[in-house]
């Protein structure tokens, strides 16, 4: 996918007060977000490996379908910049948190991660870098009956301007919570959505921001 998208109105909610064009990344190339995962402990399993180039299909008590919205000017950019998006399965209960480090460096950093947790976890993403614009893709399946909580730390240099996204589809009797503590990267927008599938899903949302001056 590789087609260019108009910029979006500002009759559009989402970019009333802060339009793409203050928010969307310069013409130099792109450099992927770095994704190190820590040792895991216990018979549980937590696998990070290379995903689908393409929108990541996320199958959830019925047919396949695509949750991102293609016809989202941010999804459709990281989309384009990003080529080698990452996925994270997680199988079985672990007892401790699966550490999970993502490193963006250089003028524009980019990264895709899905995360399919059949089980329960606790999975913390610490973000940190020095990138002066980065672009971070976000999402997952929580199948039946599972519980996934993921803490976002986001540590990225003060001047950094950062653009968040996240899809995450929740599946029956489920439960997804998510948490995000920012310390860095001043000029952010973020475009958090959940889905959920069937009766019995429970998502919990937390934000920390942390700023300075009036």
């Amino acid at each position: 996918m590789t087609t260019a998208m108009e910029d979006p109105s500002s009759a559009v909610h989402l970019w009333r007060s802060t339009p793409w064009a203050w928010m969307k990344p310069d013409d130099a190339e792109s450099t992927a977000i770095r994704m190190v995962l820590h040792d895991i402990e216990g018979a549980a399993t937590a696998v990070l490996s290379e995903g689908s180039p393409d929108l990541f299909p996320v199958i959830v008590d019925g047919p396949e379908t695509t949750l991102p919205d293609v016809d989202d000017v941010v999804r459709h950019t990281l989309a384009n910049l990003d080529a080698r998006p990452m996925r994270l399965d997680i199988d079985g209960t672990h007892e401790g948190v699966i550490n999970l480090d993502l490193r963006a460096a250089g003028h524009v950093a980019v990264g895709r991660l899905h995360i399919a947790c059949k089980g329960q976890a606790v999975v913390h993403l610490h973000v940190s870098g020095d990138a002066g614009w980065c672009g971070l893709h976000l999402t997952g399946q929580v199948a039946n009956g599972s519980m996934l909580s993921v803490a976002v730390t986001d540590e990225l240099h003060l001047e950094s301007c950062v653009v968040r996204c996240d899809d995450w589809r929740v599946g029956r009797d489920a439960t997804f919570e998510t948490g995000t503590l920012s310390v860095g990267g001043f000029r952010r927008k973020s475009d958090l959505r959940h889905h959920l599938d069937a009766t019995g899903g429970n998502v919990r949302i937390g934000l920390g921001v942390h700023g300075q001056g009036s």
